[in-house]
């Protein structure tokens, strides 16, 4: 999930030109990765009971959503107005808890006996409703200010002291990938959150590197190190999702991206069986 929404975050997000201009679209403007990215998040939000700022409304119309908030402000009130009626306590919001808590400690390497701590300033971060709604316990005043002078400190320091990034830092490659025309574009991310999900396994001096900070247990060795479980090959963004389901839909992915990009997607975005019937198409 991670990925597809970077990806639509990161890339352009265009399609449906006049193709009889003089000057035939770049390959930056034929780049169909958000559009693929969408799709696919669409076709596997078609199989759950899922429901997801100018930016966001147009996602939210790519998705297929009607009705969405003219104004921010109309959000908000939406969305305070449904949780007021649905953000209930309930058994199911402690998984949820759970889960996000492992996440959240796990990026943060949160060592083991830190853990319980760091939930109890996570609790603090939440406004009432929501705390209540998880079934999390209250927490005294004196934590609540070790959070805001922490959360304070560090806006501060990174507004004041910390120089301009000289370059982005996305979780995917900004370049459209460079292939030749009868092989199939292939990624991994530029940087691993919590798991590492098609993580290569690299070699030399960074292989080296990787392999002394796990026998120093400086890092995770289970959410550190690639491994077949977490795909560590490669990743199409038409084949992303649970694993069930990494090997269907493809078709029906790649006819959506193309209905937004206004043309068939090109035949090295894709793979398998629809990569062979697309192998004709080259560009738009």
């Amino acid at each position: 999930t991670e990925i597809l929404i970077v990806t639509f975050l990161t890339c352009p997000i265009h399609g449906n030109w006049d193709l009889d201009e003089p000057a035939p679209p770049s390959k930056q403007d034929l780049d169909p990765r958000a559009n693929i990215a969408i799709a696919r998040m669409n076709w596997l939000h078609d199989r759950y009971n899922i429901a997801g700022f100018v930016f966001w409304s147009e996602i939210g119309r790519r998705m297929g959503i009607h009705s969405i908030p003219a104004t921010l402000d109309e959000l908000r009130a939406w969305s305070e107005d449904y949780e007021a009626r649905a953000m209930v306590p309930a058994d199911s919001n402690l998984v949820v808890v759970e889960v996000t808590m492992g996440e959240l400690q796990r990026q943060m390497h949160v060592s083991k006996p830190l853990r319980p701590f760091a939930h109890r300033l996570v609790i603090t971060v939440l406004n009432e409703h929501t705390r209540i709604a998880m079934m999390q316990p209250a927490q005294p005043w004196y934590l609540h200010l070790i959070t805001k002078a922490v959360l304070n400190g560090a806006m501060l320091f990174q507004r004041y002291v910390f120089l301009p990034r000289i370059y982005p830092l996305p979780l995917v490659p900004l370049e459209v990938p460079d292939v030749k025309h009868d092989e199939v574009a292939r990624m991994h991310p530029t940087r691993w959150a919590s798991k590492p999900w098609y993580k290569p396994q690299r070699s030399g001096l960074a292989g080296f590197m990787d392999w002394l900070l796990v026998c120093l247990h400086l890092v995770d060795a289970e959410h550190f190190t690639p491994a077949e479980k977490y795909k560590k090959e490669v990743y199409q963004l038409h084949e992303i999702g649970p694993l069930s389901l990494e090997k269907v839909g493809h078709e029906e992915v790649m006819r959506r991206a193309g209905d937004m990009l206004g043309c068939p997607i090109p035949a090295i975005w894709a793979a398998g069986s629809w990569g062979k019937r697309s192998q004709t198409v080259a560009a738009c």
